[in-house]
Formats: structure tokens, C-alpha cells, sequence
């Protein structure tokens, strides 16, 4: 499994009519955003992704540690609606060698359930 930063692809706008940063790219509108970094993987048939979160200022000591770090999901490479992206549960990791590892393991379950 290899995967490529796909961060720059990310261009997504907020969406909130009437709110503030309605219409801005992410990254301005919520300047944290800037260090989210995303890597994307296309391997047996599915679709992997890794994700770092850094967090933001002002959430709590324990939000951070719940939310912050990376992790991973995945999905069939036949399935475009991200509705059906399921998240490797045992995230956040401190690193992305241990997220690409989890990536790798629930291959290795699907693989053999099948």
C-alpha cells in the first residue's frame, strides 16, 4: 500500500449561508485547517485514507487528545459517496507509520474474510 499526499487537492468552501467564512476556502475561513494534511491510497479494491488533525487553539486538553493526530478510513474504490467511508477504529495515532500499519491490518481482515 503506498500512499500519496493528496493535501493540495483539498479545496473545500464553507457552506454556511449566513454565518461567518460562509463562502471562503477552509483553510482562510478556519485558519487551522491549513495544517490538516491528508494522504490517499488506492489498494485492493478499496480507497485509504490518512488523516493528521493538529487541533485547534481553543479546544479542551481532553478534545485534544481524542481528536488529535492521525487517523484512517477506507472505503470500495467503486464507492464515490462518502457516506460509506468507515473510519479504523484505534485513533488517533501518534504517528503515520502506526495509521499506515492499521491501514494494512484491516486490509489483511478483509482480505481473509473474503
Amino acid at each position: 500500500m503506498r500512499f500519496d499526499d493528496v493535501t493540495g487537492r483539498m479545496g473545500g468552501m464553507v457552506n454556511r449561508p449566513g454565518k461567518q467564512g460562509h463562502g471562503l476556502p477552509l483553510n482562510v475561513a478556519i485558519p487551522a485547517m491549513a495544517n490538516i494534511r491528508i494522504w490517499q491510497a488506492v489498494y485492493g479494491g478499496y480507497t485509504w485514507v490518512i488523516q493528521f488533525e493538529p487541533g485547534l487553539p481553543e479546544w479542551s486538553e481532553e478534545d485534544a487528545n481524542k481528536h488529535s493526530g492521525y487517523t484512517a478510513s477506507y472505503r470500495r474504490a467503486d464507492h464515490k459517496d462518502s457516506s460509506r467511508t468507515i473510519k479504523i477504529e484505534g485513533g488517533p495515532w501518534g504517528t503515520f507509520t502506526a495509521a499506515e500499519r492499521a491501514c494494512e491490518q484491516t486490509w489483511k481482515s478483509i482480505r481473509d474474510a473474503n
